[in-house]
C-alpha cells in the first residue's frame, strides 16, 4: 500500500508547481498598442469683436444745381469733384455669423460742384459753386461674417460745412443730414483689414439768400466710393 500512496503524493505536489522553461515552449502571441492618432488642429475662425482705427480715401460723384423757388428756374447741373480723405474709429461685436457695431468718421478734402448759369438763371461770374468740407458722420453697421470676410450695411447721421458762392459767398452753413451705404471688409491678418464701401450722403438744403433775394437754394447730396485700411485690436 505504501507503493501506491507515494506516486499519488508526488503527483499532487508537482501539480502545484509552475511550468518549467521547457514546458512553456510554444507560440506566444504579442499584442502591440496601436499608435495614437492625432487630429490636425482646426483653423480658428476670425473674430470681428473689438475696436478699430483706420484711414479712408474716396471719390465723390453726382450732380448739383442752384434753384429758384419763385419762378422755378435752375442752373445747369454740374458734377461733384473731389477726393475726400480722413479717419475712422469704431467698435464691433460678433454673435455667431452676425456682426454689429458703430463708427465715427471725419473727412477733409473739399468737394466742389460748379453748375453754370443759363438764359433763365444767371450766376455772377458764370459759375454757381457749391463746396463741402469737414464732413463728420456717426454710423451704425450690421453685417454677415464669412470667416475673414464681412459684408455689411451701414447708416447714420452726417454733417458737413457747405458754402455756396458765385464770385462772393452767397450762403454758408453747417448742414446735418443722413448717410447710408454698403460695404465689404476683409481681414488680412488678426490685426489688419481693408475695406471697400459705397455711401450716399444727403445733407439737406442750403439757402442762398444773397444769390436771388430769399428764393434761391441748393440741395446737397452725393455718392462716395471709398477704400480704407484698419488696425484692429
Amino acid at each position: 500500500m505504501r507503493h501506491h500512496i507515494a506516486p499519488l503524493i508526488a503527483t499532487a505536489l508537482f501539480a502545484g508547481l509552475p511550468l518549467t522553461a521547457a514546458q512553456a515552449t510554444g507560440p506566444v502571441t504579442v499584442y502591440e498598442t496601436p499608435p495614437e492618432i492625432v487630429s490636425p488642429p482646426m483653423a480658428r475662425a476670425y473674430d470681428w469683436t473689438g475696436g478699430s482705427i483706420g484711414l479712408r480715401v474716396g471719390a465723390s460723384f453726382g450732380e448739383n444745381f442752384w434753384g429758384e423757388r419763385g419762378l422755378g428756374l435752375a442752373s445747369t447741373p454740374g458734377d461733384w469733384d473731389g477726393t475726400p480723405f480722413g479717419l475712422s474709429a469704431g467698435y464691433d461685436l460678433q454673435s455667431g455669423g452676425l456682426v454689429y457695431g458703430a463708427a465715427i468718421d471725419y473727412a477733409g478734402g473739399e468737394l466742389i460742384a460748379g453748375s453754370t448759369g443759363n438764359a433763365g438763371f444767371g450766376c455772377a461770374g458764370g459759375t454757381c459753386e457749391t463746396r463741402v468740407d469737414n464732413q463728420l458722420a456717426i454710423r451704425g453697421r450690421v453685417g454677415v461674417a464669412m470667416d475673414r470676410t464681412l459684408f455689411y450695411a451701414t447708416a447714420g447721421l452726417a454733417s458737413g460745412e457747405v458754402r455756396g458762392q458765385a464770385v462772393v459767398t452767397n450762403g454758408s452753413d453747417r448742414l446735418t443730414g443722413w448717410t447710408a451705404g454698403l460695404g465689404v471688409e476683409h481681414a488680412l491678418s488678426d490685426n489688419f483689414s481693408v475695406n471697400l464701401e459705397y455711401l450716399y450722403t444727403d445733407l439737406g438744403r442750403l439757402e442762398l439768400p444773397n444769390a436771388c433775394a430769399t428764393d434761391c437754394y441748393t440741395d446737397v447730396d452725393y455718392g462716395t466710393l471709398r477704400v480704407g485700411a484698419q488696425f484692429r485690436f
